[in-house]
């Protein structure tokens, strides 16, 4: 029964091979007890033996998973503060602060926060060009030297900049924001030239 305790005291207790082996165990060891010459010591032995393969398979899968992890948290740059990122790698750290939690419950929570960071990385690079194409389109405009554009062109560029470096102050909506106002500014100027 020490393999059975040592192995629900384990990170690996709550894997689904590990208690389906201490399960087979617990079986023989009940048939042996009742005596059966269907549960000798061979079976038990060899049910101990599944047990601690069982328990060592676990243990390399839950590495394995944390390794996973681990290199999704440290590939969130420069999307780290956006939102659905943040709850994603907080949900992950979650998970492996919890000594007990599967490989699968590893391997799910990295799989959500990898899909939120190629999201997140896809809409940035879509608002960076987006931002760029407005930037050139105010540069070429006759508006370009009026003060208020001029402004705006700088604040965006800072926008970008800050959300390069993973800024939390400057997050993919700030970048949109700053491009959006500069669009303003530009129809204003525009529309002050036209009178």
């Amino acid at each position: 029964d020490d393999a059975v305790t040592a192995a629900k005291t384990s990170d690996q207790a709550t894997e689904p091979e590990v208690i389906a082996a201490i399960k087979k165990l617990q079986d023989a060891q009940a048939v042996a007890a009742a005596d059966s010459p269907a549960a000798l010591t061979a079976d038990i032995a060899e049910k101990l033996a599944e047990l601690k393969t069982a328990v060592n398979q676990a243990a390399t899968a839950q590495e394995a998973a944390k390794d996973k992890a681990n290199e999704a948290l440290n590939d969130l740059q420069p999307v780290s503060n956006e939102p659905g990122v943040e709850t994603a790698k907080a949900a992950l750290e979650k998970v492996l602060a919890n000594d007990t939690a599967t490989a699968q419950e590893i391997t799910d929570a990295t799989q959500k926060l990898l899909n939120e960071t190629a999201d997140a990385k896809a809409d940035r690079s879509s608002a960076e060009t987006d931002a760029q194409n407005t930037i050139t389109k105010a540069m070429n405009s006759e508006q370009s030297e009026e003060p208020a554009v001029q402004e705006a062109i700088d604040h965006l560029n800072q926008v970008m900049s800050n959300a390069a470096n993973d800024s939390p102050d400057a997050l993919t909506a700030d970048i949109d924001a700053a491009r959006k106002a500069l669009d303003n500014a530009l129809a204003t100027a525009q529309a002050a030239q036209e009178q």
